[in-house]
């Protein structure tokens, strides 16, 4: 697994189920690479996640879209995996 690969599987969150399948495979993912983790352990990722949210405005303005006004469950595992290396 690797962050190309995930970033891939947040574009087809839609469902809560589809998130907590993701969350399933991001753990995965830190128990298989924890190295490749930015942020492996709880205090760091809640602080990179965070971080983020905050700041997640500036991610769609490079993007040239909008941010969204009632964030989706892909906007959720954005989150996520943005945490992992931010």
């Amino acid at each position: 697994m690797d962050i190309p690969t995930l970033n891939k599987m947040v574009q087809l969150v839609e469902t809560h189920q589809d998130l907590a399948e993701f969350m399933v495979v991001l753990r995965q993912y830190l128990h298989d690479d924890p190295g490749d983790w930015e942020n492996p352990t709880l205090d760091r990722y809640l602080d990179a996640m965070s971080r983020w949210t905050k700041t997640m405005e500036s991610y769609y303005h490079w993007r040239d879209e909008e941010m969204p006004k009632n964030p989706s469950w892909k906007t959720f595992a954005m989150i996520l995996i943005a945490a992992t290396y931010e």
